[in-house]
């Protein structure tokens, strides 16, 4: 492990990138993404091994690792105190950074020895824009075996600001992506309850900044057996919960327009235009939302009367039975006379 501090942003002409790793509950998959990370063969890089207070030996197994190593890499090892959430440990690997371009990397994702220099190699040569610069992707399963799957990444330089404000996910899987640090320097952190923080990253770079795509696969990117149910689920707690996030996140859009300080990016009949597009698409989602709601509650409903009536017909069989089977045998046969009797008991 190399101990020293890296502070310049600058090295042999190259500029410092960070290699941030998030990990949490990963340990049948931690060893092989720290290997990818520590394969890297760009220099001066910064790598960020960062776990979000695991339960089990993930972080036990970085600082293994980490002891062992002895190549070029700065090493950082950072273990949150409490388990932040997706949003709150991206905001404090970010603050722990010191390169100009962050590559994110997942603690069951692979990334091949080539990533970062290929993924800078693009940056640099394009000015050393603010903004994201992503890759293709090889999808696995758990076990590392390839799949077919039709939600590769997808080049979206064509995509107006506007169309990328009305997506949820334009093209982009977040673990393919590297952001410059400029992003949060100009945005700030992300809200702590935020789920989907790529569709955030890549919106803030559609509209402050710049966007590229390279066709190459440079990473293994997992698919679980659960996402890849629940891909294909269409429960309605799902799709709920999709709902619920797609507001959240357009909350966000809304707020970096008005408040990121990018008037002098968009004008104002962008501005406008843009405003419109997510307020069309927010009163989308909370219809979708109350949809969604309403079937469930009266899903829930259902299942909770048929259940109900099975007990009460039981309390009153046995009741009237016992009292005289021609009073019951009445009752059966009387629809609107056992409803009512069904409406007393209801409320007792």
């Amino acid at each position: 492990m190399n101990d020293s501090t890296v502070n310049q942003s600058e090295f042999d002409g190259n500029p410092l990138i960070t290699f941030a790793l998030f990990a949490y509950n990963q340990e049948m998959f931690i060893r092989e993404a720290i290997e990818g990370a520590l394969s890297q063969t760009y220099s001066p890089l910064e790598i960020i091994l960062s776990d979000d207070c695991s339960t089990d030996k993930t972080f036990e197994i970085m600082v293994d690792m980490v002891s062992e190593y002895r190549g070029p890499h700065n090493i950082v090892l950072n273990k949150n105190e409490n388990n932040l959430g997706i949003a709150s440990h991206v905001n404090k690997v970010i603050s722990l950074a010191k390169g100009l371009l962050i590559i994110a990397a997942a603690g069951d994702d692979i990334s091949f020895p080539t990533r970062t220099s290929e993924l800078t190699e693009l940056w640099v040569k394009n000015g050393r824009f603010s903004g994201i610069v992503y890759s293709q992707y090889e999808p696995i399963d758990n076990e590392g075996n390839s799949l077919n799957v039709d939600c590769l990444c997808k080049d979206v330089s064509d995509l107006t600001i506007e169309e990328f404000a009305s997506r949820f996910n334009p093209g982009i899987v977040g673990a393919t992506q590297a952001w410059t640090k400029d992003l949060f320097i100009k945005f700030g952190p992300l809200p702590h309850d935020l789920y989907c923080e790529d569709a955030v990253f890549v919106f803030r770079a559609k509209l402050y900044g710049e966007i590229l795509f390279l066709d190459r696969v440079l990473l293994k990117y997992r698919f679980h057996q659960s996402s890849l149910s629940n891909n294909c689920s269409l429960s309605y707690k799902n799709i709920l919960l999709h709902h619920k996030r797609s507001v959240d996140v357009f909350n966000v859009f809304i707020s970096d327009i008005l408040n990121g300080g990018v008037d002098h990016r968009i004008s104002s009949s962008t501005r406008e235009s843009l405003l419109s597009v997510i307020y069309g698409k927010i009163k989308q989602a909370e219809l979708e939302i109350k949809l969604s709601e309403g079937i469930l509650k009266e899903r829930m409903f259902c299942a909770f009367e048929a259940s109900k009536h099975k007990a009460i017909k039981k309390l009153l069989r046995n009741i009237f039975i016992a009292l005289t089977p021609e009073l019951y045998c009445l009752l059966h046969d009387n629809r609107y006379l056992f409803n009512t009797l069904k409406l007393f008991i209801y409320r007792l």
